[in-house]
């Protein structure tokens, strides 16, 4: 063999050996992602660590002919790795691209119905065409990255705010005079309870008198506050609690919890923005409930800031926003694809402790009682990530027992007749029968616990 092909050959044994070895030592570093179980041992570790051991073995290896019959070996099944990781990113990216592009065929195709082709910005437009001034809806975890020391945790005040289409039609709402998903009118009574909580909480994507906090008032004959918004993580619920909620002295505060990505993803998120890691002092509060004119202010700007059309991208733009060189050469979709990732790591099950504390402390200054409401995702219902989120969602449902009356929806999905039909379908939020569903749990918790009180 001449020399040089001899050291090229060298070259490429070494840099997949070195390919290898890095594989292997972020998979330890990163054990909790890798090694959540022996299935996930059994793919992330031995046909790697199985490679090393041919390369090594081979280099002590004397008989010519064996060496080079390991060595083949080897680089088959490197090149195996990576030729199902091509197939795969392949058919991602086809399915990425057909789905960017045929958005409206593709949402008909899971709702089996016509749905609302108008685009938000069209929606927009005709609104101001009968002089009414609408916006995008624009909520908290939309802005997190912004740096600045100002940061609200409600949205536009009254103002029509156009929000999203996952049951087919436009859910259009007129925001209350402090930003969030009421009736003016409801301040004028007293204020029984307040929900906190993310996109659940808010209703996405019913309206305004399907949402969990509207069905509870009517079965409940009560008046309730929605502080939800779409995005919001624990320290968003805190925060919205601190800045708005107490100043009601609500009788319940409803927490609903939803676990697909409240913890530990939005908690994680939420931790960068010093904002919010502040809302664990005792007396820390950004007086928002009196800045609503600068909360208007501060996120109409950044609505005009912002590009109001998508624009069609090429095959290459959209391949940028989708290839990471990072993640083919680590296999990350062949390994998603075996199902062989925990994507539930960085539990910080400590700062969750702090926020759910806090939030005790919070409704004790009103005399609240507080509700924790676990909401399951379809996953979650459908049993389909038991296997990786079994414990989180147990030491979860633990921890809220030991401050707050808990309710777990999860049985009472799981355990329907058939728990699509709360969903719009697979992974998207509750439809009108999945809301009702939840709010009507609550509402005859709180009234049976009422009826026991009135009985001693």
């Amino acid at each position: 063999m001449p020399k040089k092909i001899q050291n090229f050959y060298s070259l490429i044994k070494l840099l997949c050996f070195s390919w290898l070895i890095l594989i292997l030592s972020h998979s330890i570093r990163k054990h909790d992602v890798y090694f959540h179980d022996l299935y996930c041992f059994g793919i992330n570790f031995i046909p790697f660590a199985f490679c090393v051991g041919l390369l090594f073995f081979s280099f002590f290896l004397k008989n010519k002919e064996k060496k080079i019959n390991l060595e083949i070996s080897f680089f088959s099944f490197i090149f195996s790795f990576f030729l199902l990781e091509c197939l795969i990113t392949l058919y991602e990216f086809k399915n990425f691209v057909y789905s960017q592009n045929h958005r409206v065929e593709l949402h008909e195709k899971l709702l089996g119905k016509p749905v609302d082709k108008r685009s938000k910005v069209e929606i927009i437009n005709q609104f101001k065409e009968n002089n009414i001034n609408a916006f995008p809806y624009i909520s908290p975890y939309m802005v997190i990255n912004k740096n600045n020391d100002f940061f609200p945790v409600n949205s536009i005040s009254n103002s029509t705010l156009i929000a999203c289409n996952e049951g087919g039609e436009w859910v259009n709402i007129i925001s209350d005079k402090y930003g969030f998903r009421n009736k003016n009118e409801k301040y004028n009574q007293k204020i029984d309870s307040v929900f906190i909580g993310d996109s659940y909480t808010w209703g996405s994507c019913v309206k305004d008198n399907q949402t969990i906090q509207a069905v509870f008032d009517r079965f409940n004959n009560s008046n309730s506050l929605n502080l939800g918004n779409v995005g919001n993580g624990p320290f968003l619920a805190l925060a919205s609690l601190k800045e708005f909620g107490i100043s009601f002295s609500p009788k319940s505060i409803i927490y609903l919890f939803y676990d697909g990505n409240d913890f530990p993803s939005d908690l994680n998120h939420e931790k960068k923005k010093t904002n919010l890691l502040s809302y664990l002092e005792k007396d820390f509060n950004q007086n928002l409930i009196n800045r609503i004119k600068e909360t208007d202010n501060y996120y109409k700007k950044i609505i005009e800031e912002t590009p109001r059309e998508e624009e069609k991208l090429t095959i290459l733009q959209h391949f940028k926003n989708f290839f990471s060189i990072k993640n083919f050469f680590n296999l990350s979709r062949s390994r998603h694809f075996l199902n062989s990732i925990n994507i539930y790591t960085n539990q910080d099950f400590k700062t969750l402790t702090s926020i759910f504390k806090t939030i005790k402390e919070t409704a004790t200054t009103v005399n609240s009682k507080v509700y924790f409401v676990y909401l399951p995702s379809w996953n979650t219902a459908s049993k389909t990530n038991k296997r990786f989120y079994f414990k989180v969602k147990k030491k979860i449902i633990n921890l809220s027992k030991e401050y707050f009356e808990t309710i777990d929806m999860t049985p009472i999905f799981s355990n329907s007749p058939d728990y699509n039909e709360f969903f719009y379908y697979k992974n998207s939020h509750y439809n009108e029968k999945g809301y009702k569903l939840v709010a009507k749990t609550i509402a005859d918790k709180i009234s049976s616990e009422n009826q026991l009180n009135n009985v001693d």
